[in-house]
């Protein structure tokens, strides 16, 4: 009998030693999962507000295109240039263009700017504007270049025979437009920044044939 009691009692001991152990190991794994999901949770979380904010970034970049509409693009003849130009500094401006070259569009425009405007002026379209849109604050940037279109096809761009300076009047063939770039940018949730951009052709004469955005 007390070799029975002690056989009994040494199987007892090991099966709750392998329950122990069990439950160690279940904790284990549910602690390694709940690990898991929190961090699927909280990545969907982030990419949810990334594209929040990316969708406000465009309705803050169409608001400045909608400005852009609202004026009349025809050119001033006290000026010589269009009236989205007007109170555009071109000290401002070129500043403006240095430091933003990786702008789309931009490397293929001619900065323009407002001859008569002094660093004070009130810009007609301003070079650049911050908002606040559910807590984030966004800035957007507007760029106004002048290109020149072959009247039968191909893009708007730099003439190769004027590389830095556009011609006073457009060469046969060609007319002039206005490249009109929006970049909106933000900080919140982004390491280097994000950006968004958007652009338009403008026709700055009276004739509306090639007008077009895109």
């Amino acid at each position: 009998m007390r070799k029975l009691r002690l056989l009994t009692t040494s199987s007892g001991e090991r099966e709750s030693g392998m329950s122990l152990i069990e439950v160690v190991v279940a904790i284990g794994i549910l602690g390694i999962l709940s690990t898991v999901s929190l961090g699927f949770y909280m990545t969907s979380m982030e990419s949810a507000s990334a594209h929040q904010r990316r969708e406000l970034a465009i309705t803050v970049a169409n608001e400045s295109m909608e400005i852009i509409q609202g004026w009349n693009s025809n050119v001033i003849s006290a000026t010589t240039v269009s009236a989205l130009l007007t109170g555009r500094n071109q000290a401002l401006v070129q500043a403006q263009w240095l430091a933003a070259p990786a702008v789309s569009g931009l490397a293929q425009s001619y900065p323009t700017w407002d001859p008569t405007a002094t660093a004070s002026a009130t810009q007609a379209v301003p070079l650049a504007r911050t908002v606040t849109r559910s807590g984030t604050e966004f800035t957007s940037h507007v760029y106004i270049g002048k290109c020149f279109k072959a009247i039968t096809s191909g893009q708007c761009t730099k003439l190769a025979a004027f590389p830095s300076t556009p011609p006073a009047t457009a060469p046969a063939g060609t007319t002039g437009m206005l490249r009109v770039v929006v970049v909106v940018r933000w900080t919140a949730g982004c390491d280097s920044g994000c950006s968004y951009e958007t652009s338009t052709l403008i026709d700055s004469s009276t004739d509306l044939e090639w007008n077009t955005s895109g």
